[in-house]
């Protein structure tokens, strides 16, 4: 028995620097010769020359070129739902605030007051035990901020602002400027960096600006507002 048989088959194969590879035990007892000869000499027998080579470089190529569309897709994907999950936080946090505010006029029979020296401090604390003590915030305060408004014709009346990263005009809110004499925005509006100048709650095309200035302006994005204008 030679060494292309049985226990000796795949000295054969590397003898033969992969040209035997695929034949089976069974095929390997008619061969002669220890050289595997019987194997080279039948074509049936050989493995094709471009499955001994690897990978073309074309395949290499291609094979980068679909990892890296898909890295692409992953990461604006991921991009997406963070800021779908941000402005998702957003409404529900507005819709959190509107709760609490509700709650103090029922108590006080008059909405958290403001004036041109109000601190947005002075919001959240009168407002935070309506909310289990934790006051939201804008998750990304570089993007966004809450603003919060009373009318000064009416003390019950307000109006809740925030920013969304993302165009949205399919959201039930109120869309439209603030009506004077309703809101004096220099003296009747707060936020966390300041006093709002003007709100246009716009669910694209937008704005929020602040004061100073300098603070923070927000223009052309879906501004979710509640309250009444």
């Amino acid at each position: 028995m030679n060494e292309c048989r049985r226990k000796n088959i795949f000295t054969c194969w590397r003898r033969s620097a992969g040209y035997c590879a695929g034949f089976t035990p069974l095929e390997a007892k008619d061969s002669g010769g220890s050289d595997c000869s019987y194997f080279l000499a039948n074509k049936r027998f050989k493995t094709p020359r471009k499955l001994l080579t690897g990978f073309t470089v074309i395949e290499l190529l291609i094979t980068i070129a679909i990892i890296g569309l898909l890295s692409t897709l992953a990461v604006v994907s991921m991009s997406s739902s963070r800021i779908q999950a941000k402005d998702a936080r957003r409404m529900s946090d507005l819709k959190a605030i509107q709760k609490a505010i509700e709650l103090y006029i029922y108590e006080f029979d008059k909405a958290p007051d403001v004036v041109a020296s109000t601190a947005w401090s002075e919001i959240t604390n009168s407002l935070s035990p309506y909310l289990n003590n934790i006051f939201p915030q804008d998750p990304d305060s570089s993007k966004g901020v809450y603003v919060y408004c009373q009318s000064s014709s009416n003390n019950k009346k307000y109006l809740l602002a925030a920013a969304l990263e993302k165009d949205n005009n399919q959201l039930e809110d109120i869309d439209g400027v603030p009506a004077l004499p309703n809101y004096s925005m220099g003296n009747d509006c707060v936020a966390a960096i300041g006093n709002s100048v003007t709100i246009n709650c716009n669910d694209t095309g937008g704005n929020i600006r602040m004061s100073p200035i300098s603070d923070l302006i927000i223009t052309n994005r879906t501004i979710l507002c509640l309250g009444s204008l």
